[in-house]
């Protein structure tokens, strides 16, 4: 049986799979429903970067963490370019900035202004 540290970034992994093999426009998705949301407000973030190789313990430290950030404590899969990867709605504008900087994330969405918010990463590991 999978450890709880492997199912969460195997789940995860299962997710965007599912999302590149179906008929998804860009957008961002319920985790668990895979139906598109849209919220008034918060901020998109993730932590994932092209050629991320985080361990189970790292991954799963670095999901708990941004859920903990989280406004709602909910996991979604964003879905733009022909490219997927897990985020978390943050409330304070500051703080998501402040997470997409640590891990070279290219922006941050905007949920109000339905814009990019420019952080000056390039999205690599």
């Amino acid at each position: 049986m999978a450890s709880v540290i492997e199912s969460i970034k195997a789940l995860h992994n299962d997710i965007i799979a599912k999302l590149h093999k179906g008929d998804y426009s860009d957008g961002t998705y319920d985790i668990d429903t895979m139906e598109s949301v849209s919220f008034d407000k918060g901020y998109q973030v993730t932590f994932w970067t092209i050629g991320m190789n985080y361990s189970d313990d790292d991954y799963t430290f670095l999901a708990s963490m941004f859920s903990e950030f989280s406004m709602d404590g909910k996991t979604y899969i964003g879905y733009f370019d022909g490219s997927a990867e897990i985020s978390w709605r943050i409330a304070d504008k500051a703080e998501a900035v402040k997470l997409a900087r640590m891990f070279n994330q290219v922006c941050v969405w905007s949920w109000k202004d339905c814009d990019c918010i420019m952080t000056g990463g390039n999205g690599h590991a």
